[in-house]
C-alpha cells in the first residue's frame, strides 16, 4: 500500500452533559480511493450517559458528515455497551445510509468477564470486501476491528 495523505482533517466537538474536562469528539479527514475522494470519521461516544445522550453525539456527527456529497466511512469506539445501545445506535446508523457488515453483538469490548460489541465500522457509498475482530491477549479492553472496502460502482 502507498501512503494516502489525509485532507480536510477537522475536529468534530460532540454534545456532553457530564465531566466537562472529558469532552468527547470525532475527527474527519478525506483521503484518496481509486481516484475518488471518501471523507474517514473516527468516533468516541460517551460511555457513561443514557442512550439519549448517545444518540445526540452520534447525530451530531452524522450532521457533520452529510455536509461530504461523496463515500464515507465511520469507524470508532461507540461505546454501546449493551444490547439496547448496539441495536438502536445502528438502527440510527442505517436510517442515515450507513451499513455495517458486523453481526450486531459482534464482541469487540471486554472486561469484569462480560463482552459487548462496542467498536464499529459504518459505511456509505462503499462496499465491505471482508472484515473482521482482531483478538490479541492483553492489549487492550477493546479487540480492534477492520474491514477492506472498495468504492461501490
Amino acid at each position: 500500500l502507498r501512503h494516502r495523505p489525509l485532507r480536510n482533517i477537522s475536529r468534530i466537538d460532540l454534545p456532553w452533559h457530564k465531566c466537562a474536562w472529558r469532552p468527547r469528539l470525532a475527527m474527519g479527514a478525506t483521503i484518496e480511493l481509486a481516484g475518488q475522494r471518501v471523507r474517514l470519521f473516527n468516533v468516541h461516544v460517551d460511555p457513561h450517559g443514557p442512550l439519549d445522550n448517545q444518540h445526540q453525539q452520534v447525530e451530531a456527527l452524522l450532521e457533520h458528515a452529510e455536509q461530504y456529497d461523496r463515500p464515507s466511512l465511520i469507524v470508532g469506539d461507540f461505546n454501546t455497551l449493551s444490547k439496547q445501545k448496539a441495536v438502536e445506535i445502528r438502527r440510527l446508523m442505517e436510517s442515515r445510509g450507513y451499513s455495517t457488515p458486523f453481526p450486531t453483538g459482534t464482541p469487540t469490548w471486554r472486561g469484569a468477564g462480560l463482552r459487548f460489541h462496542a467498536d464499529w465500522i459504518f459505511v456509505n457509498g462503499l462496499s465491505v470486501t471482508c472484515w473482521g475482530v482482531a483478538r490479541p491477549l492483553n492489549v487492550s479492553d477493546h479487540w480492534p476491528i477492520w474491514a477492506e472496502v472498495e468504492i461501490k460502482s
